[in-house]
C-alpha cells in the first residue's frame, strides 16, 4: 500500500479511518502496498458521498471490522478497500488480522478494475437472497459476518466464508 496515506485530508471520514486499524496492520499495508490508498469519503463522487453519509455517517467507506472467517473465537478481521494511485482505476479488497503471534496476515479478496466509488461494509450473519437467483426463492445462510463491496447508491457484491472457502453472491444487479 505504497501511498496508503491514511492521514488523508482533514475531512471527517479520514479521522474515522485513521483510528480503526491497529498500528501494526497500518505499517504492514504501507510497506506492502506503497502505491495504494485507503478509500475515504472524499474519494466518492457526490451522489455516493451523500448516500454513504446518510446511511453510515460515522463509518469509514474504506474499512470495516468483523468476524468474516469461520472462527468465532479468532481475532477480528479488518476488510480494507484500497485504490490504486497510479495507472488504471483499480480497487483492491484485503482482509487483515493480527495473529496470536503478533504477526500480520493479509489475504487478497478481490480486485476491481473500475472508476466506481466503491465502499466496504459489513452485514451480520443471517439469511440472504442472491439477486440473480431471487426467482428460485432460495436463501443463502451465512454463519459469519458478510463483507459487502459496492456502491452506496446501488450495485453490491457480498463475500463470505463457508468451510474456509470464499463465496460470493449479488445483493443487487
Amino acid at each position: 500500500l505504497a501511498v496508503i496515506n491514511i492521514n488523508a485530508s482533514s475531512a471527517s471520514s479520514s479521522v474515522a479511518c485513521d483510528s480503526i486499524l491497529p498500528e501494526s496492520i497500518t505499517r504492514s499495508l504501507i510497506k506492502d502496498y506503497p502505491n495504494w490508498k485507503i478509500a475515504t469519503l472524499e474519494m466518492l463522487n457526490t451522489e455516493d458521498r451523500v448516500a454513504w453519509s446518510k446511511r453510515k455517517p460515522s463509518a469509514c467507506p474504506g474499512i470495516t471490522v468483523g468476524n468474516f472467517e469461520d472462527s468465532k473465537s479468532g481475532p477480528k478481521q479488518y476488510a480494507v478497500l484500497l485504490h490504486s494511485q497510479d495507472g488504471p482505476a483499480n480497487s483492491l479488497v484485503l482482509l487483515a488480522k493480527t495473529l496470536a503471534t503478533n504477526q500480520i496476515e493479509i489475504d487478497r479478496i478481490t480486485l476491481w478494475q473500475s472508476s466506481y466509488s466503491l465502499t466496504v461494509s459489513r452485514l451480520p450473519p443471517g439469511k440472504y437472497r442472491d439477486y440473480y437467483q431471487r426467482e428460485q426463492n432460495r436463501h443463502i445462510e451465512v454463519k459469519n459476518d458478510v463483507l459487502v463491496v459496492g456502491l452506496p447508491t446501488g450495485r453490491a457484491t457480498a463475500f463470505y466464508f463457508e468451510k474456509k472457502q470464499l463465496r460470493t453472491f449479488s445483493l443487487t444487479d
